[in-house]
């Protein structure tokens, strides 16, 4: 008799403690919109990072334009430094080049000497790397995005979106716009929000093919980095 009780009792507790308890809330998936934010968020507040840009179309000159980015890989440091190694069409060949900004100064390696040179603000190439207005900027632009399957980046589990980016978007890269809307896609991590792979498809530069890729890879983030100003008329290392 007491066994039963006691089997009693325990079951009454049992739906008891199911009276009444609310119901687990599930947390609700982010949007589209308020991952780009976070990521944008994140980028800006970053105090370095490591980038890389390539163009599928590769090491091909591109017209008689005279200057005009193929690839580039180096260091963004807040709040205004950055150091690459590039690879552009001047004049229509393909030449290596080395770029440093800070300070507010600007400098290029000439492409025939190998010698530092001071360059004009509006010789700034690669501003859109910039950890205030660069990535942030781009990422920012993107609209109608749409969230695709999960991907791992870098071993990291990140959202995949896809979106479109104005034809500008790259001005201050590139010196010329698109004449249309690029297709883009942008993937961030899934736990940090970090932008680490965005990409832009469509012809911008004139010669272009209308499937033309660039791909800008981002990583490295909040690690130290040393860019110091070379000075003018001395070989590059």
């Amino acid at each position: 008799m007491r066994t039963a009780a006691l089997g009693l009792l325990l079951v009454v507790l049992a739906a008891c403690a199911g009276v009444g308890a609310p119901a687990a809330t599930p947390t609700p998936a982010l949007t589209e919109q308020e991952i780009a934010q976070r990521a944008v968020d994140r980028l800006g507040a970053l105090s370095s990072f490591h980038f890389e840009l390539a163009t599928d179309t590769g090491g091909k000159p591109l017209g008689s334009a005279a200057f005009a980015l193929v690839s580039a890989s180096g260091d963004a440091a807040r709040p205004d430094k950055l150091s690459a190694s590039l690879q552009a069409s001047v004049g229509g060949f393909v030449a290596a080049v080395s770029y440093v900004s800070a300070g507010g100064k600007h400098f290029m390696t000439d492409p025939i000497s190998r010698q530092w040179m001071e360059v004009p603000p509006q010789f700034n190439t690669i501003a859109v790397f910039s950890p205030e207005t660069g990535a942030p900027a781009i990422v920012k632009s993107l609209q109608g995005l749409k969230r695709q399957p999960t991907e791992q980046v870098e071993g990291v589990d990140s959202y995949h979106l896809a979106g479109t980016a104005p034809g500008d978007v790259l001005l201050p890269l590139l010196g010329a716009a698109a004449p249309a809307q690029l297709k883009a896609d942008v993937w961030i991590g899934n736990g940090d929000f970090l932008t680490r792979r965005i990409t832009l498809t469509g012809a911008i530069l004139q010669g272009e093919p209308e499937t033309t890729v660039r791909t800008l890879k981002l990583s490295r983030f909040d690690q130290p980095v040393d860019i110091q100003a070379p000075t003018p008329g001395t070989p590059a290392s």
